[in-house]
């Protein structure tokens, strides 16, 4: 099976959420107007765009099965499409805030696909969530973070610091302990 030509560049998009992606073929597979449902286990990212553009594509123009595709699921579908034919560099993602009563318009979750998010990003309850949580009720160093009762295999959240330092959410001290930014 060959792919799309020109797959890897909706891939390295800027914006490329992969698991947005598979929540949108969730939403495909679930409407019941595929034939054969696209996988999103034990298959690559390419192939996996690759198999959500040909699934909506072999829907007929104007079918019924056409008019029960999800608005999300087509508005991500021409993202990649105009990153395929260079009309655009980056996925653009539409992202709705929630806001609490009584918090005067300060962001409290962010959610995607009823996945709700913290105010970093981070899914509510994941690791990184955790961490993040964690700087932010106090100044840590990376070995303290391995030492939290919530950290059971001890891992180091580097990347994840690296994420909130370059939007310049976190800093490291002289101690170089990890703080959020307030």
């Amino acid at each position: 099976m060959a792919l799309v030509k020109g797959i890897e560049k909706v891939v390295a998009a800027e914006g490329f959420d992969l698991s947005f992606l598979k929540a949108k073929i969730k939403e495909l597979n679930d409407a019941g107007i595929l034939e054969n449902k696209v996988k999103t286990v034990a298959v690559s990212k390419p192939v996996m765009v690759d198999s959500f553009l040909k699934a909506i594509e072999a829907i007929p123009e104007g079918s019924a099965e056409e008019k029960a595709i999800p608005k999300d699921v087509t508005v991500l579908y021409n993202a990649y499409v105009d990153v395929l034919e260079d009309k655009v560099l980056a996925i653009p993602v539409v992202v709705k805030e929630i806001v609490s009563e009584g918090t005067e318009g300060k962001k409290e979750k962010v959610t995607r696909n009823g996945i709700e998010k913290d105010e970093f990003g981070f899914r509510i309850g994941s690791k990184m969530n955790l961490f993040a949580k964690a700087i932010s009720e106090k100044s840590l160093t990376m070995g303290e973070v391995k030492e939290l009762p919530w950290n059971e295999k001890k891992a180091t959240y580097f990347g994840t610091f690296s994420k909130l330092k370059k939007e310049g959410k976190a800093a490291i001290d002289e101690n170089k302990k990890m703080f959020v930014v307030k």
